[in-house]
């Protein structure tokens, strides 16, 4: 999901429906590149969203919330994902805004489970500001700073700074259907996931693979992101993942 522009949720507005629960999953994605005028440039929940094995990179939004904005008695949970180089506050103007990777309004729950929230930003970079509210955290989670957001470790794991933003490479294709952002050794995200936590999906099932379809685990313990360093996609997997795809965009040029 890339190059869209809207007021609020450049990417994807999920939203509480009036006549029921609005429930979306994000899944082996990546939005990028996406506008927002006010809050949420890759994403603005407002209900229950789930976020798997997914990069969020390269949004921007004009006030709150560059990468994810998650609302008032809303929730969100990001499992292996990666949310980086995003940006809040874009137009600088006197209004200001934050949560250059994420932002959780005070009623919210936001959840991150072997994660990574890196290098996000305020209007005029380098003035980073990954997050912004209360955060819980699974498993190991890494940032690069959180001096804008609350958040409590939550059983086994722990939520630990990087070394360097280099550990984390461009958006670029490294295989599969999408485009991801690698891992770049000798980062301690790889291999880098709780060891009895694991990586896992919202019901608590293992991942077979990573964003790419490339499977996980490549080493003693799975990676930390979107990313599985050393694992390569399968050609079929991937074959068959390229065929649905231009069968849906096919469809989607049918019904327009």
């Amino acid at each position: 999901i890339s190059g869209n522009r809207a007021g609020s949720g450049g990417g994807i507005y999920n939203d509480l429906s009036s006549v029921g629960d609005s429930l979306m999953d994000v899944t082996n994605s990546t939005i990028s590149g996406n506008t927002a005028g006010y809050n949420g440039g890759g994403i603005y929940n407002s209900d229950t969203l789930y976020v798997t094995n997914s990069t969020i990179i390269l949004n921007s939004s004009n006030t709150d919330g560059g990468g994810i904005y998650n609302s008032n008695y809303s929730t969100t949970n990001v499992y292996n994902s990666t949310i980086f180089f995003n940006e809040a506050d874009s137009d600088a103007d006197p209004g200001g805004g934050s949560g250059g990777g994420v932002y959780n309004v005070g009623g919210g729950t936001f959840n991150l489970i072997n994660s990574v929230v890196a290098g996000n930003y305020l209007s005029g970079a380098p003035i980073y500001d990954e997050c912004t509210g209360a955060l819980g955290s699974y498993g190991r989670n890494k940032f690069w700073e959180v001096l804008g957001c609350t958040i409590t470790q939550i059983g086994l794991g722990s939520h630990t700074l990087l070394l360097s933003l280099s550990e984390l490479g461009g958006l670029q294709d490294n295989g599969g259907p999408t485009q991801t952002v690698a891992l770049v050794p000798p980062s301690d995200m790889i291999d880098g996931a709780e060891a009895t936590f694991a990586c896992i999906d919202k019901n608590g099932s293992p991942l077979a693979t990573d964003q790419r379809g490339a499977p996980r685990v490549a080493g003693v313990r799975c990676d930390i992101g979107a990313f599985e360093y050393g694992a390569v996609p399968e050609p079929a997997a991937a074959a068959a993942m390229a065929v649905a795809l231009a069968t849906l965009a096919a469809l989607a040029r049918l019904s327009s």
